[in-house]
């Protein structure tokens, strides 16, 4: 199994972290947001409830495949081939995905459908954290 780091400190490394799962040339969310003072108050807006720019933690947790909440489609385009490319993957070299602490995706909508299509019972998931919470 490929060894993450147990927690991410700091939104900048939440965002490193989203980036490095976007495909070379692909605008990731991590991308749009610091190019764009619409993405950061869009963003501000998404992670109000979760206060994601100060939260500064994203603990890994592992979590009922269940229970987690699909991401909103204006901000996730389907990408099959992006998602077949996931299918290759052995289940336990799956990256996490990023959720919040209501569970509902931020960014791995694709890595979550695969995990879905595989029959996983549970998904490694970064949970971003309010400052109360760690």
């Amino acid at each position: 199994m490929i060894e993450f780091k147990e927690m991410l400190v700091g939104d900048t490394e939440i965002m490193n972290y989203i980036e490095s799962m976007s495909e070379p040339g692909e605008e990731s969310f991590a991308t749009y947001y610091r190019q764009y003072q619409e993405a950061f108050e869009m963003l501000n807006q998404m992670f109000s409830e979760q206060n994601f720019m100060t939260a500064h933690t994203a603990k890994l947790e592992t979590v009922p495949i269940e229970d987690i909440i699909e991401g909103d489609p204006d901000y996730n385009r389907r990408n099959f081939k992006k998602e077949a490319g996931f299918m290759d993957l052995d289940p336990k070299t799956i990256p996490p995905i990023v959720v919040n602490s209501k569970l509902e995706i931020e960014d791995g909508n694709h890595r979550y459908r695969v995990a879905k299509k595989l029959g996983l019972k549970t998904l490694r998931c970064y949970v971003i954290q309010n400052k109360t919470e760690y």
